[in-house]
């Protein structure tokens, strides 16, 4: 099994498993359970990443349900969306957190993720950090000092246009 988590307390395990492991692991008497959350992105054979639009609409919706601390900023053009005179391409967009609250100037940290195509992981962990950095801004004296006092810009998708013609790789393998 291709295992991610083991909770040796809990004598569980989250693991990517094929249809047919699946349908081993039943027959021998286990039973898994879906993780839920990760059912939901649409890469083919990498469900716990979402895909460029899934990415632009969670942290836009981010920016729009915390609006004292994120933005959802149109920072131009990908290079398929420029060279084609906008017939084809993406929007870049950055979500910028930070308690507007409390004035500047702050220090900013600058994310850029998911600048190949095929680099699934980046951008997933980018969004999480700044899903993480909000959910938790309040309760957690780390992320609220670092939206109190800091910005935080996060590009989560360099490349959307290649990094969608991944994904519709990943859907129709060769």
């Amino acid at each position: 099994l291709d295992v991610w988590e083991v909770d040796h307390a809990a004598h569980t395990l989250v693991a990517y498993v094929t249809p047919e492991q699946l349908r081993d692991l039943r027959a021998r008497g286990y039973a898994p359970q879906p993780v839920e959350d990760l059912a939901a992105a649409s890469i083919p054979n990498f469900a716990c990443y979402r895909t460029v639009d899934e990415t632009y609409a969670d942290l836009g919706q981010l920016a729009a349900d915390h609006p004292t601390l994120a933005q959802w900023i149109d920072i131009g053009d990908s290079w398929l969306k420029t060279s084609t005179g906008g017939a084809q391409g993406n929007d870049l967009y950055t979500l910028v957190l930070t308690n507007g609250a409390i004035p500047g100037p702050k220090p900013r940290l600058f994310v850029m993720a998911a600048i190949h195509a095929r680099e699934l992981t980046t951008a997933e962990v980018a969004a999480r950090f700044a899903e993480l950095l909000v959910s938790r801004y309040g309760s957690d004296p780390q992320a609220t000092w670092l939206l109190d006092y800091n910005e935080v810009h996060i590009l989560a998708q360099t490349n959307p246009d290649g990094r969608q013609r991944a994904e519709a790789a990943a859907a129709n393998p060769v």
